[in-house]
């Protein structure tokens, strides 16, 4: 999944603990499971992480798309997250 240049998608509050929503699209949900591993580009800085929790629950996004929330905590952010 890729997002739209200048989207603003977290506001972090703690460095050591981080935790990142994303929105899955329908047809992308059959593929995220907790446990998962995950890799996400922040800042052109790449940091890893693992699927925590998956909302089965489906919603509309400001664009009108259905999607479901994911939950991703990233393994040992830095200073610079």
């Amino acid at each position: 999944m890729t997002a739209a240049p200048g989207t603003e998608l977290f506001t972090i509050d703690d460095t050591e603990h981080v935790k990142v929503d994303i929105q899955v699209s329908k047809y992308d949900l059959a593929n995220i499971r907790e446990g998962q591993k995950a890799e996400l580009t922040i800042a052109d800085k790449k940091y890893n992480g693992t699927v925590s929790k998956v909302n089965h629950i489906a919603e509309k996004n400001s664009s009108g798309s259905t999607v479901v929330t994911a939950e991703i905590d990233i393994t040992n952010p830095d200073s610079d997250i």
